[in-house]
């Protein structure tokens, strides 16, 4: 066993202690109550899922510092992730394993052991710190109010979301939790999120972060509606100038005909001064 750090005294730990196979997760985050998919292909966290199956289908995730690493120990992981549960598994062609996992809490490791074939962690829930009742209503409005002015500029969230929320502000760490896993954040920031134990916290970084997020959001539908306006203008430019030459070879002046009116024009001219010497004798001048 790895031990990573004490919480609080040897008893509070030996009473609150769990042991789960772990599942180390590349650039993403899963938060309590969230429903999502996780597709597995290192042998051993496949074999950490047949473990949990084989169990009480209860896993441990945490997020990996960096995604790019194959084999990662106890330095290249977060201490905090989630417990969650499968819920379904299912083998691709390929060998990689989908798994689709539901949050159910917060964890904290303790300690990291390498067992017959997988990892495995003992850690212990991590106690929150409730936001006071005068802040509460505050902090979800406001939040509601960021994020709906985000989901009506971006348009991604769907009405049904908003209608599942509302039933979720009396209960303010998944009301939160719920916002910020619908939103396109980086996997540092909602790791930041999840590691949040004081709720009023949490909701002031919540809010941070979709401010921030509806502020890149609107540049970059500025700057694509620049692009949009400079290819609108170029293509116009060029379906005039095909406009033009269509109008020029339906009158004859593409350029073939041209050339042949420049060689008729230049023999009319020849032959005017031709004519012009037989009826001028040289050194005879006309009144």
């Amino acid at each position: 066993m790895i031990k990573i750090s004490k919480f609080f005294n040897q008893d509070g730990i030996e009473k609150m202690k769990k042991t789960l196979p772990l599942v180390p997760l590349r650039d993403m985050v899963l938060f309590p109550h969230i429903t999502t998919s996780v597709f597995v292909g290192r042998d051993k966290s496949v074999k950490a899922l047949s473990e949990a199956m084989a169990a009480d289908k209860k896993i441990f995730l945490t997020t990996q510092k960096d995604p790019e690493v194959l084999k990662p120990n106890i330095q290249d992981i977060f201490q905090v992730g989630t417990e969650a549960k499968i819920t379904q598994l299912l083998r691709l062609p390929d060998g990689t394993v989908k798994a689709l996992v539901e949050g159910c809490a917060r964890g904290k490791i303790v300690k990291l052991a390498d067992e017959d074939g997988y990892l495995a962690v003992e850690y212990v829930p991590v106690v929150e710190t409730p936001i006071p009742e005068a802040a509460s209503e505050a902090a979800t409005r406001t939040v509601f109010e960021a994020f709906e002015h985000y989901s009506n500029l971006s348009g991604v969230v769907s009405k049904s979301f908003f209608k599942g929320l509302e039933g979720l502000s009396d209960q303010e760490s998944r009301y939160a939790d719920t916002i910020a896993s619908q939103l396109p954040f980086k996997a540092g920031e909602k790791q930041e999120l999840l590691e949040c134990s004081d709720i009023e916290k949490r909701f002031f970084l919540l809010l941070k972060l979709i401010q921030k997020e509806t502020e890149v959001f609107s540049m970059s539908q500025k700057i694509k509606g620049r692009v949009k306006e400079q290819m609108e203008k170029l293509q116009k430019k060029h379906y005039l100038n095909e406009q033009m030459r269509a109008i020029k070879k339906e009158m004859g002046e593409d350029g073939e005909s041209s050339e042949f009116f420049d060689l008729e024009k230049k023999n009319k001219e020849k032959k005017n001064v031709q004519g012009g010497g037989r009826g001028c004798p040289k050194g005879v001048g006309q009144a």
